[in-house]
C-alpha cells in the first residue's frame, strides 16, 4: 500500500511539474492568437468606422442606429452585426490587456473565465 501511494505521489509530482512548465508557453502563444483574431475584427470593422467619421462625425453608434432605422432586414441585419462585432472588440481589447501586461495568476483566472476554445 506505501509503495502505491509512492508512486502516485510521484506520478502527481511528475504530472504537476510538466503542466507548469508547459502552462506559461500555452498562455503566450494563445495570447497571439488572440491578439491575431483581435487585429483581424478591428481590421474588419475599419471600414464601418471610415463610413462613421465621413457621414456621422466618426459616431459608430449613429451609423448602427441609422442602419437599424432601416426598413429592409438584410441592412438591419448588418447594424445587428456590427453592434455584436464592437461588442466583441471591447471584450477582446480588454482581455488582450490582461493576457499582455497580467501576472500570470491574473492570465491564468482570464483564461479560466474566457478561454476560447476553438483558439485554444
Amino acid at each position: 500500500m506505501r509503495l502505491l501511494l509512492a508512486i502516485i505521489d510521484r506520478l502527481l509530482f511528475a504530472v504537476g511539474f510538466a503542466l507548469a512548465m508547459q502552462l506559461p508557453q500555452f498562455v503566450d502563444s494563445y495570447t497571439q492568437r488572440y491578439g491575431g483574431y483581435h487585429q483581424a475584427l478591428v481590421d474588419g470593422m475599419a471600414e464601418y468606422q471610415r463610413n462613421a467619421d465621413e457621414h456621422y462625425g466618426g459616431d459608430l453608434d449613429a451609423l448602427i442606429a441609422e442602419l437599424h432605422a432601416a426598413p429592409s432586414p438584410g441592412i438591419y441585419g448588418i447594424g445587428d452585426q456590427l453592434e455584436h462585432e464592437r461588442a466583441r472588440e471591447i471584450e477582446m481589447r480588454e482581455g488582450l490587456a490582461i493576457l499582455e501586461r497580467g501576472t500570470l495568476p491574473q492570465k491564468l483566472w482570464y483564461l479560466s473565465r474566457h478561454l476560447d476554445r476553438e483558439l485554444a
